[in-house]
């Protein structure tokens, strides 16, 4: 995304709008969410992995994507693009720094991530972005009606939420792997 319009969306409307998902009461809607949707994920995932080993590494990233996701954007969220966003991650250096090019399996892995964010914001986009959906934070609904409304182009709609949800995950997970390891 390098279109000036991008730029000031992000500034003008996406930072605020997170700013505000980092107060304390925003934090606490969403925490029942998530502390349910962990608790719900790793119990499931103790009984299909009982007396397996599972990568420290792995069960933080994948348990953290699709339980935050889900907090913030509603159980609509596509949490099947797990893998994807993974891929792109590995190989984000490469996209960004522009030194060589990052394997074609990163631009398809961009390519899927974005494809289910658009279908994901399908429904705000249906309403002009004018109706909260039940389920969803009032965060979640806010960013995702600004991004709808914002009329920039789709690609540069599903690259701003793409942006977004990277800038959380791999935070998090990197962080709380380094806590617990």
């Amino acid at each position: 995304v390098r279109s000036e319009k991008a730029i000031t969306v992000t500034e003008e409307v996406l930072i605020p709008i997170t700013i505000k998902a980092n107060s304390e009461p925003a934090i606490c809607e969403t925490m029942p969410t998530f502390n349910e949707r962990t608790y719900r994920h790793l119990l499931a995932l103790a009984t299909v992995t009982e007396g397996c080993t599972y990568p420290l590494r792995c069960l933080i990233s994948d348990t953290l994507y699709r339980t935050v996701s889900i907090a913030l954007f509603g159980p609509s969220f596509p949490v099947d693009s797990c893998g994807d966003f993974k891929c792109l991650d590995t190989h984000s250096y490469q996209l960004f720094a522009g030194y060589f090019p990052a394997p074609q399996s990163t631009y398809q892995a961009r390519q899927r991530l974005a494809g289910k964010l658009t279908r994901f914001m399908k429904p705000w986009k249906d309403t002009e972005g004018l109706i909260d959906f039940p389920g969803v934070p009032a965060h979640g609904n806010e960013m995702v009606r600004a991004l709808v409304q914002s009329q920039l182009p789709e690609s540069d709609v599903a690259a701003l939420l793409t942006t977004y949800v990277w800038g959380i995950h791999p935070n998090m997970s990197r962080t709380l792997f380094w806590l617990l390891a």
